[in-house]
């Protein structure tokens, strides 16, 4: 047994055991809700469907509990609905740093910001939830640019919808999918409208932002676009970087309300199923209630428009609002007062899917603020979340029920806080530099030499300390001011900043650089008189009492008309002319107590026509018509290849002396505006003909597009000429390798021409000349020696060239035959002797000893190619008209004997026969000829041909063939007849060394030692 000792130490080792593991227990409790409260898959321990951890009664996991003990107000209520991890970075969040400053440290309750949710919505998301990113960031108030959007309507920028509610939040984005751009629409409406933005990126995003609903996107990355099952660009892999553009083309349905009354309920099945479906625990009070209020509606446009209603009425706007657990949208109908937009969205969609109306939960960004030229500039508090109600043969409508004046107000004063410390403007000014980087140049920067982008302050506001570091209420005032602006919600409905001015600025005519434009200035419909107007921020007047005011357009790409209404103001006809001591009686209308300033931009045309009158030509004189859309540019420089011409007068004209050159670019230009024409005043061309050797003589011609030019100056050395009435000239080549020439038109224009020698083609034709004189006069002399005329010379020299031409074919071919038959033999010998040379090293290797000195040397290697080689040239030769090889053997040669000698004989008698012709052979040594060198001489001598080269095949084939000499004995016998008897005293054991070829005692010992050639 355990001694008593041994039982208490293993007690304490369980004890450790089992503490450690609770406290491992609890670890993965606090941190796995927070990690996969965003994931795909939900959270990791039990918790809701929404992906929080823990339940509505607080009996979840252990993690739930300890939630609920330290996430205080900042978690939830008594359900614990987030982690100790949530609470303590909510705690973090409040304890310092400005709210505003896009660091994402934020008071409790208004979200962080700093995970950029909306570009990275995920597959679902919490109402409320301070665990889930998306939440979080619509809660945010940080001033952070999130992207830039130039769009030819303003609307809200969509990154996300979700399908299923789960009660307490969303899931459901769907797979997603490769999408053929462009793409027909959902619904393919009559109505709809085609809106186009350019994005750029300011943050990295998986959801790319887009109107809806895209049919169309284009860029540099786009092939990794995918759309998801809710309508959704997704970037497929990880996530855009910033700074990246693309271009969405997207038809937005109809948002007619009379239109949209008549849309029906004939809803595809799919559709229905998918977007009126709602959980089992969905409290039936709520359908009740949503029965009562929708009584009277009489389409679901009606009963859409009753519920947005119903909310904005009801319940107010706030960030810090919370629920207690429970349904959502349950709870935000019966026991809040407040809440934000995720609420009201997710409320709304709750309440039409209870009437059977399709609804889908939709997140995004709000417009934004307005820069020029149609751009929005959309922050991180741009964040938002609204509602899309399916309306059949009109598609996914867009409904907003959030109090969007409450809404706007609360990103208003949120950006008056950033615009106190410069952050707001800092950043941004920060992104967009770096855009400009990138691209080359920022588009959305306005054009007044301040450099900054539309409407924001200049450069020392970014410290926010525009009198000299004090941070002054101006600042604030004017960065305020840039963020007044006018949203369209819900079908019908708009709205603008609480408080803010709702001045309507518009221009009676299209804006013209340099020409005057009338702009008018109402409220409501109203004309507002004694406004002061700006152009660019010069003052130009102001308005009368039909609200109209005169001012001439600056030369810029953009017109920023400012109105400024003083504290009391005239908002009609009527009482402008109470005011001048009218009749009128109506009554008059109060603004605020200071001044308030409201900003509109146009687009300003800036492409210049340039117009030339007159017949441009090198230093001719021409007038320059300079208009754009139709009206002259007074005052505007003009210039010449570079050259200042002057500048245009009230008609916009100028006269100009163009250069002298065969082109001309003139520029027109004032401030922003410019143009550009291209003139082509000569197409000058000189070609030069004849034959060009030194000294002779050669044409030049020289012409105008086409043309010939007449009395231009021709110069080549000291050669000089002038063309003619067709544009031509005749000058001598200078004595050297090549040379130039230089021509001059009357008008001033020079062009150069080189010209190259044709000393190669002389000497070709020289030697083709002289070719032709030899030819000739040995045919001349053939023709005497023969007594025939030239003519039959040449006639007999031509049939004897065509025979010849044949008879090498015919001896080629019959060549390469006998190669052919014999190259298996060699083949085979070949191959015999490599395996023969092979077992040789392999049996000196297995013996370890080599004897090196068998192998042949260099010199004996070569000359046995150098012999082998000289004897196929003899061959090919022998082969040719001429030749021995021309005439085949006497086949009328009968033998002498019908008995055949062994081999050894055999050999020994064409050996003995080649012995006694070759003594015969009137030549100095044989020993240096080979045996078609000896047969040649001996046929010279007067020998039958016949019967010498029958004795040269037989001992080229016998000796270096290896042919069997006893094929060869007959024919030898017979040509050895026809030769004379060889002298009596030749030796006959002369060697072969002796006559240079085989045949001997050493020739028979040594084959390879005789000449083979």
């Amino acid at each position: 047994m355990a001694s008593d000792a041994e039982t208490a130490s293993r007690e304490r080792a369980r004890t450790a055991v089992a503490l450690l593991a609770i406290a491992g227990f609890v670890l993965v409790a606090l941190v796995l809700p927070a990690v996969g409260a965003d994931a795909p898959g939900g959270s990791l321990l039990p918790g809701n469907a929404s992906g929080e951890a823990g339940s509505a009664d607080g009996s979840g996991a252990l993690g739930d509990v300890l939630a609920g003990r330290a996430g205080g107000s900042a978690g939830g209520g008594a359900g614990g609905q987030a982690s100790l991890v949530d609470g303590l970075l909510g705690s973090l969040s409040g304890a310092g740093g400005s709210p505003d400053s896009g660091a994402g440290k934020q008071t409790p309750g208004t979200g962080g910001g700093s995970g950029f949710g909306a570009l990275n919505p995920g597959q679902r998301t919490g109402v409320g939830s301070q665990g889930s990113p998306l939440s979080d960031s619509l809660r945010s108030q940080s001033a952070e640019p999130h992207f830039l959007v130039r769009s030819s309507a303003a609307t809200y920028w969509r990154t996300g919808a979700y399908a299923r509610y789960t009660g307490t939040g969303w899931t459901g984005q769907g797979r997603t999918t490769r999408a053929d751009w462009p793409r027909n629409p959902g619904v393919a409406a009559d109505d709809r409208r085609t809106i186009t933005q350019q994005y750029r990126l300011l943050q990295s995003a998986s959801a790319l932002p887009a109107a809806w609903e895209p049919v169309d996107v284009d860029g540099p990355r786009t092939e990794n676009v995918r759309m998801t099952g809710e309508g959704g660009l997704q970037y497929r892999g990880d996530r855009l970087p910033a700074n990246s553009t693309y271009t969405v083309t997207s038809a937005a349905p109809p948002r007619d309300p009379a239109r949209l009354r008549t849309a029906g309920t004939d809803y595809p099945n799919s559709i229905r199923e998918r977007y009126t479906a709602l959980p089992d625990s969905t409290p039936d009070r709520l359908r009740s209630f949503t029965d009562d209020l929708t009584a009277d509606t009489e389409s679901p446009y009606g009963a859409a428009v009753a519920i947005e209603r119903w909310l904005e009425a009801n319940k107010e706007y706030s960030l810090n609002a919370s629920h207690e657990g429970g349904n959502v949208a349950d709870q935000f109908v019966f026991e809040m007062d407040r809440g934000y937009c995720e609420y009201f969205a997710s409320t709304m969609a709750v309440m039409l899917r209870t009437q059977d109306i399709p609804a889908r939960y939709v997140v995004g960004y709000s417009t934004g603020e307005p820069r020029a030229n149609g751009t929005y500039l959309v922050r991180a508090m741009n964040a938002h979340a609204w509602v899309e109600v399916y309306m059949p043969d009109a598609g996914w409508v867009r409904f907003d029920p959030t109090p969007g004046r409450s809404r706007l107000a609360s990103e208003f004063r949120a950006y008056q806080r950033a615009a106190e410390n410069g952050n707001a403007e800092a950043a941004t000014r920060r992104f967009l530099e770096s855009a400009s980087r990138e691209d080359g140049g920022n588009p959305f920067r306005r054009n007044d030499g301040r450099g900054s982008p539309g409407g924001q302050p200049p450069p020392d506001a970014q410290s926010g300390t525009g009198d000299g570091g004090n941070g002054t209420d101006a600042n604030a005032t004017e960065f305020a001011q840039t963020y007044n602006h006018t949203e369209s919600g819900s079908p019908g409905e708009s709205f603008d900043v609480d408080g803010a001015s709702s001045v309507q600025v518009s221009l009676v005519s299209d804006p013209v650089p340099g020409q005057s434009v009338a702009v008018r200035v109402e409220r409501d419909g109203e004309p507002l008189a004694d406004v002061a107007v700006a152009f660019n921020d010069r003052r130009v007047g102001t308005t009368n009492v039909s609200g109209l005011v005169t001012g001439t357009v600056p030369f810029s790409a953009t017109l920023e008309v400012t109105v400024t209404v003083p504290s009391e103001t005239a908002v009609s006809a009527g009482s402008a002319a109470l005011a001048l001591g009218g009749t009128t009686g109506s009554p008059r209308q109060r603004v605020a107590n200071n001044e308030t300033n409201t900003t509109r931009s146009f687009d300003v045309p800036t492409d210049i026509a340039v117009g030339i009158d007159g017949d441009p030509g090198p230093g001719e004189t021409v007038t320059v018509n300079a208009t754009i859309a139709g009206r002259p540019v007074a005052g505007a420089n003009v210039s010449a290849n570079g050259t200042t011409a002057g500048r245009t007068d009230a008609d916009g004209r100028l006269d100009v002396s163009l250069p002298v050159s065969e082109h001309a670019s003139v520029r027109v230009e004032r401030g922003e505006a410019a143009g550009n024409r291209t003139l082509e005043l000569a197409n000058l061309s000189v070609d030069v003909s004849g034959f060009a050797l030194p000294g002779l003589a050669v044409t030049v011609s020289v012409t105008d597009g086409g043309e010939p030019v007449s009395g231009t100056t021709v110069s080549v050395g000291e050669s000089t000429a002038k063309t003619g009435a067709d544009g031509t000239a005749s000058v001598s080549l200078p004595l050297a390798t090549g040379a130039t020439v230089t021509v001059e038109t009357p008008a001033g224009l020079t062009e150069t021409k080189s010209v190259q020698m044709r000393f190669l083609t002389a000497a070709l034709v020289s030697l083709f000349a002289l070719a032709v004189l030899t030819g000739a006069s040995l045919l001349r002399k053939r023709a005497v020696a023969a007594g025939r005329s030239l003519r039959e010379q040449v006639r007999v020299a031509l049939h004897w060239l065509s025979g010849a031409f044949v008879s090498a074919l015919v001896a080629l071919a019959v060549r390469g035959e006998a190669l052919l038959a014999a190259l298996p033999a060699v083949l085979r010998r070949v191959r015999e002797a490599l395996t023969t040379l092979a077992h040789e090293l392999a049996a000196a290797v297995r013996a370890r000893r080599f004897d090196f000195g068998r192998l042949p040397g260099p010199q004996a290697l070569l000359a046995r190619l150098l012999a082998a080689l000289r004897g196929l040239f003899a061959g090919v030769r022998d082969s040719l008209p001429g030749g021995e090889g021309a005439v085949e053997p006497d086949e009328s040669a009968v033998t002498t004997t019908d008995t055949t000698p062994d081999e050894p004989a055999a050999r020994e008698r064409v050996r003995r026969a080649w012995r006694e012709f070759r003594t015969q052979v009137p030549v100095a040594d044989h020993r240096t000829k080979t045996p078609g060198e000896l047969a040649r001489a001996g046929v010279d001598a007067g020998f039958p041909r016949t019967a010498v080269w029958t004795l040269r095949d037989a001992i080229r084939d016998v000796e270096y063939g290896r042919r069997d000499p006893t094929e060869y004995v007959d024919d030898v016998d017979d040509a050895r007849r026809e030769l004379p008897p060889a002298p009596d005293d030749e030796p006959e054991s002369a060697t072969a060394t002796d006559g240079g070829a085989p045949g001997d005692a050493s020739d028979a010992s040594d084959p390879d030692g005789g000449d083979r050639s």
